[in-house]
């Protein structure tokens, strides 16, 4: 009898430990998931390179690029399971005018030309420049935009985000990202 109440509490006692052990290893193994999961967050970007007007930007590795328009000034990026969208395209700083344009007068046609298709009753709440750049932010409907614009030796060089209002918080990050690898 002494025997088989050994052998049980034997038994139990293995059970235990082993369950506990299992329970650890998943443990850990979530969180080491989880570690996992923010590096691709965090990490989880492609680029994207423009020949024709020297630039290039991060995009989210879950937007799908839609192709270079004829012209290979930029490339829009979207993604059906992602509400954020992303566009960016350079034209040559005489384009407009025939005549070299500043920052500022870059700056000057964006805001007038703000409200348009990608951006239907955009309202302003949010600019920023320097010597070489601008950032225009605002409202679009229920949306959230966010326009960085950088002049380049002979271009301006424009990426465009545009994202829910209701998931700001969750797209911060990323814009900040995207924003900050615009480079000419």
């Amino acid at each position: 009898m002494a025997n088989t109440v050994r052998s049980i509490s034997f038994i139990a006692v293995s059970f235990i430990a082993v369950s506990l052990i299992v329970g650890l290893i998943a443990v850990e193994s979530q969180l080491a998931g989880d570690a996992q999961a923010r590096a691709v967050t965090t990490s989880g970007f492609k680029r994207y390179v423009n020949d024709k007007y020297g630039y290039s930007v991060d995009y989210p590795g879950y937007l799908i690029p839609q192709g270079e328009p004829d012209a290979h000034d930029g490339q829009k990026f979207s993604s059906t399971e992602h509400p954020l969208k992303m566009m960016v395209w350079g034209y040559y700083s005489n384009w407009l005018t025939g005549e070299e344009m500043t920052i500022d007068d870059e700056r000057k046609w964006a805001l007038a030309h703000l409200d348009g298709d990608e951006l239907p009753s955009a309202k302003l709440t949010y600019q920023a420049g320097g010597k070489n750049w601008f950032v225009l932010s605002g409202v679009s409907q229920k949306n959230v935009f966010y326009q960085r614009t950088i002049a380049t030796k002979e271009a301006f060089v424009t990426v465009l985000i545009i994202y829910p209002a209701a998931r700001k918080g969750e797209f911060d990050q990323t814009v900040s990202h995207i924003a900050a690898s615009l480079k000419g």
